[in-house]
């Protein structure tokens, strides 16, 4: 696959950032890992999720290979609340990519935020068709070593946010597409 300049640079601005942690590692380790760098840095990656219906509104999540299941299900009184609902998940998605994004940026700097706890709180409303939406979502993440104690804490805080695909796709607004078919493969509806 051959990379558009703007995906150049981009690579490239990626890779050197992962060139700060590159040298503490031994070369045995350092070497694969800058080849695995540069080959992400030019290929986007498709991954998949699975989920069954198994009653009601509850459904079993599958990830993928080795990633394990869930359970998840409406909150009453749609469903029986025995599982996270979709807006849990996602607000989990978001939580979780911003703590690790924000432990990669410390770690650029040699620091280690030790063990964090974040904890995410979103809003749900109506659009104007009066459909329940997320309407925001707020990620509180508690450091679990004092701050001074963290070398360029400053820069890191600033370039975290960055590092984090699910909150800055969430962010800008995600494209996608929906497909249903019936049992057979036959299309019902896509777009």
């Amino acid at each position: 696959m051959t990379a558009t300049l703007p995906e150049r640079q981009a690579a490239e601005k990626m890779l050197s950032l992962y060139m700060n942690i590159l040298p503490n590692l031994p070369t045995c380790h350092a070497q694969p890992l800058a080849i695995q760098i540069m080959e992400s840095c030019f290929m986007s990656e498709t991954h998949s999720v699975t989920i069954t219906r198994q009653d009601k509104f509850k459904f079993l999540i599958d990830f993928e290979p080795g990633l394990g299941q869930i359970m998840g299900d409406e909150a009453p009184p749609i469903g029986d609340g025995t599982g996270p609902t979709p807006a849990h998940l996602l607000a989990a998605a978001m939580a979780n990519c911003l703590s690790a994004s924000l432990v990669f940026a410390i770690g650029k700097f040699k620091g280690d935020p030790g063990h964090l706890v974040t904890t995410a709180t979103w809003e749900v409303g109506r659009n104007e068709q009066n459909r329940l939406r997320v309407t925001g979502v707020n990620v509180a993440i508690t450091l679990g070593v004092a701050a001074d104690t963290l070398p360029r804490l400053d820069r890191a805080l600033e370039q975290f946010e960055d590092f984090c695909t699910v909150s800055q796709s969430v962010r800008a607004g995600i494209p996608f597409n929906v497909t249903v078919k019936e049992m057979d493969g036959t299309v019902l509806k896509q777009g």
